[in-house]
């Protein structure tokens, strides 16, 4: 992928994919939690046997595989979800895979394996039914199931950088601080400090040296929570999307993502191996770095 130099080119980007999408995506897909804990209960395991499965029987013209990030349902991994249709496979097995993927090339349901709740036994040919997502309203982690978080076009099909886009068209950014104003966002430290007021404040200081910051603190603190350990993992362009607006709207040239040293994982396998965000530069052991443009 080219790197991209100027407004109209991030314009163009976006809308080839968004119109390539329809076209891409006709072939049922698998989709398969790569969260913490799919890993600690098998899913690596599973996911070797579906992408052995797919190439020994040339398969893939005809079925696809999607990675995702924590789902939010660990007690029924590894599971695998088939798109279109949301069935959801639950506790699977390696002898269970074929099955899965004949299912779903031939569009229809393993009643065996299709999940079944444990209360009322009942089986729910869709995802959206099951009493544990249906009366879920998901927003910081609401896009996780949709997206391969390494893959910079699954969040573009998502609506990604359209955020962007609007603020680098706009070329206000005290129209951005006043529509954050008007949104009510808060920080999520405690003291719920209001986000608009805070970009505004930023946005009015002199800096001495020339330079400001844009310093994205994803240390969960709190040893319970996860939450930002599990956003940067599943959806981390969200993040960097957050982070260039913050930028633009304060007029930084460089942001910093700080991590905590526990997450190891975090740290080191947020992308593939030998490859970092695009612009993006690792410092130190805990820090990703981007220099920006003010232009």
């Amino acid at each position: 992928m080219n790197r991209l130099s100027n407004i109209a080119e991030l314009v163009h980007f976006r809308q080839r994919v968004m119109s390539e999408k329809k076209i891409l995506h006709k072939k049922p897909t698998l989709v398969m939690c790569a969260g913490t804990g799919g890993q600690a209960s098998g899913s690596n395991d599973i996911m070797r046997i579906v992408k052995r499965y797919i190439i020994e029987r040339n398969l893939r013209e005809k079925i696809s595989l999607k990675i995702t990030g924590c789902q939010g349902y660990c007690e029924m991994d590894p599971f695998i979800v088939v798109e279109p249709g949301h069935r959801l496979y639950p506790k699977l097995r390696i002898e269970d895979v074929p099955k899965v993927i004949e299912s779903a090339i031939g569009n229809f349901i393993d009643e065996e394996l299709i999940y079944k709740d444990s209360q009322n036994h009942l089986s729910y040919h869709s995802q959206d039914d099951i009493p544990f997502f249906k009366l879920q309203t998901r927003t910081i982690l609401g896009s996780n199931q949709k997206l391969d978080p390494i893959r910079i076009l699954d969040y573009i099909e998502q609506g990604g950088y359209a955020a962007l886009e609007k603020v680098l068209l706009k070329h206000d950014p005290d129209w951005i601080i006043q529509e954050v104003q008007r949104s009510g966002l808060r920080g999520r430290g405690g003291a719920g400090f209001p986000t608009g007021k805070k970009w505004k404040l930023a946005r009015a200081s002199k800096a001495k040296n020339g330079h400001k910051y844009v310093v994205c603190n994803a240390v969960d603190d709190d040893p319970d929570s996860q939450t930002a350990r599990l956003l940067l993992l599943s959806d981390p362009f969200s993040v960097l999307e957050g982070m260039l607006i913050a930028a633009y709207t304060v007029g930084a040239s460089q942001c910093y993502i700080c991590l905590n040293s526990r997450n190891s994982r975090l740290s080191s396998c947020s992308y593939p191996p030998g490859s970092t965000p695009t612009g993006w530069t690792r410092w130190g052991s805990n820090y990703w770095r981007q220099s920006t443009s003010r232009r």
